[in-house]
């Protein structure tokens, strides 16, 4: 029982694809070089900076979002299984 009370599961990834969408949605389309600076910069990423990205978005994450998000999430899954309206 222990063994599947404590089993993980994945929250989440991040890819040099997420960061390319992400420059996409922010930066002014005016902007030409600067853009393809970033577009630059995000080819000759390293894994490990990769990694540290990812480690950076999971504590921030978890510092801000996880509990009160877990929270909701499991409450609406009770809810909708168990057909209650308010838990």
């Amino acid at each position: 029982m222990s063994d599947k009370m404590s089993k993980g599961f994945h929250i989440t990834s991040v890819c040099r694809n997420d960061i390319l969408q992400m420059i996409d949605d922010i930066i002014d389309d005016e902007d030409e070089l600067k853009t393809l600076m970033l577009i630059n910069g995000v080819k000759n990423i390293t894994d490990g900076e990769m990694k540290a990205i990812a480690s950076n978005l999971c504590d921030a994450f978890c510092e801000e979002f996880f509990w009160d998000n877990l929270e909701y999430i499991f409450k609406k899954i009770m809810m909708e299984k168990n057909d209650i309206k308010k838990i």
